[in-house]
């Protein structure tokens, strides 16, 4: 009620006549400022009040698209917070798709109120020194590319937008071309968001707590069951999807663990799930001093799973080694980083203790 209220109201304001005359002043003891020092007044214009519109219809279309789902918990604990996010289970599936139409119109509202607002911006002519929104000299740049942001967002709840993009945060390659359409999603919403990941599951760890991992081990498995979302992203395939936003790996931690060949070795196998990494480093804990150190060519991903202790991997670089075997009994430090994977993951990095074998 309190959105609708506040709505109401600035609907009154933004829609009326005389909108575009109308001003309000927020004075010094408006502003809540201290009485020895007095805050300049601010003069809230035709600008900001749609502005204002546009963020409360906004806020309560987020709002119509959470009461459209299913947010009941069994109980709110650790076990009510596994059952709840298991992909197969009733929260977060649609109940009531009528309030998405509703965020739809309400979205749709917002997009038109700032492309009306940024144009009474331009084109003001009144002294800007007191307004709370304004446009400094070389800032038109930037309204332009609000403005292109919006009018793609707009166009997208009611058809398809193309961008071409930098998906993958990469300068070194092209740039590609993503096709969105919130009309779909809007249109028909999916009924259980969950679903529309690859398969995971939520795992108890006695360390770390709950966990949620990736079922699939390898990318090649890790399948988007609908890669179009429900119709969001229209005519999109896996490979395609993988391909723009560079997913080269299964996102997530990596799973390293350290095995000995047999019970005198004192070079054990050091190996991780899925994708190379660029950096793997062994130290000892007696004296804290690095033992061994490798990174990928030019500090790239090029470090295969797995690596023998001490033995140079191919695409790879050895910076420091002072214990080509390792010392019986003694107690080490291993981690390895991996970068990238698109815009999603910047760095990734996984640490373990182990003690060499007696």
């Amino acid at each position: 009620p309190s959105f609708d209220i506040a709505i109401d109201r600035m609907n009154t304001i933004a829609e009326s006549d005389s909108a575009e005359e109308y001003s309000f002043i927020v004075t010094s003891e408006m502003q809540g400022g201290d009485v020895e020092v007095q805050e300049d007044p601010v003069e809230l214009d035709l600008t900001d009040f749609k502005a204002f519109y546009a963020s409360l219809l906004s806020g309560r279309a987020v709002f119509r698209i959470f009461l459209a789902y299913d947010l009941d918990v069994t109980s709110y604990d650790s076990t009510g917070f596994v059952e709840a996010l298991r992909q197969n289970s009733d929260f977060f599936t649609l109940t009531d798709a009528s309030e998405v139409n509703r965020a739809r119109a309400d979205l749709t509202k917002a997009a038109n109120l700032v492309l009306e607002g940024l144009t009474f911006l331009r084109n003001e002519t009144d002294n800007q020194d007191d307004d709370l929104i304004t446009v400094d000299p070389g800032e038109e740049d930037e309204l332009d590319e609000i403005e292109t942001t919006v009018t793609d967002f707009l166009s997208s709840l009611n058809g398809d937008v193309t961008l071409i993009e930098d998906f993958d945060d990469d300068e070194s390659t092209p740039d590609a071309s993503l096709t969105i359409s919130l009309r779909n999603f809007f249109e028909t919403p999916p009924t259980n968001p969950k679903q529309l990941l690859p398969s995971y599951m939520i795992q108890n760890d006695p360390d770390e707590g709950d966990e949620f991992v990736w079922t699939a081990q390898s990318v090649d498995a890790w399948v988007f069951p609908d890669p179009t979302f429900n119709g969001l992203l229209p005519a999109m395939t896996d490979t395609l999807l993988k391909e723009i936003f560079a997913i080269t790996y299964v996102p997530g931690d990596i799973d390293l663990t350290i095995g000995f060949p047999d019970s005198s070795s004192l070079n054990p196998e050091y190996s991780w799930n899925d994708s190379p990494v660029y950096h793997l480093q062994v130290q000892n804990l007696s004296t804290f001093q690095t033992v061994w150190e490798i990174h990928g060519n030019n500090f790239d991903n090029t470090i295969f799973s797995p690596v023998t202790h001490g033995t140079l991997p191919a695409n790879s670089i050895q910076t420091n080694l002072t214990e080509p075997t390792l010392t019986p009994g003694q107690l080490y430090r291993i981690w390895i980083e991996r970068e990238g994977n698109g815009p999603f993951i910047d760095h990734e990095h996984e640490v373990r203790d182990f003690k060499a074998q007696q």
